[in-house]
């Protein structure tokens, strides 16, 4: 794709993202402790082809949900999920190239930052020596 071309296509998805944004809340609204999961699973049903495109124009190589990876389940239209996984992380396909998605649920701001910092990095060191040991024994 030529930088023209991709103008374009941006151009012409930020106006349809525009319209599909002014109708999705993206703060939690009237001062809950917690947005309301089903209805954001619902938001991804509704934009889930816009942001499917917006993912592979971003050709993420890691993914960080919070807690959230059902919604990207929606998004993608694949379930890579499985039940149990105390790892914290999958891996999916986009463009083609393994992406690590981290499922990692922030507690809630009661840990110190440093702590959540700590238990993201070990979480992201594990997806790492997974995909190494995938590659070695393949």
């Amino acid at each position: 794709m030529n930088i023209k071309s991709y103008e374009k296509e941006n151009k012409r998805l930020f106006a349809e993202w525009k319209c599909i944004a002014d109708d999705i809340p993206f703060i939690k609204d009237s001062g809950k402790k917690r947005a309301d999961y089903n209805e954001i699973c619902e938001y991804a049903k509704a934009g889930r082809k816009l942001l499917k495109k917006q993912l592979e124009l971003c050709d993420p190589t890691v993914i960080i949900c919070g807690g959230t990876a059902r919604t990207l389940e929606i998004v993608l239209g694949e379930q890579f999920r499985q039940k149990h996984n105390n790892n914290l992380f999958y891996t999916v396909e986009i463009n083609g190239h393994p992406v690590t998605v981290i499922d990692y649920r922030k507690p809630s701001n009661t840990y110190p930052e440093v702590m959540n910092y700590y238990c993201l990095t070990e979480v992201y060191q594990r997806a790492i020596r997974n995909s190494y040991r995938e590659k070695v024994s393949a």
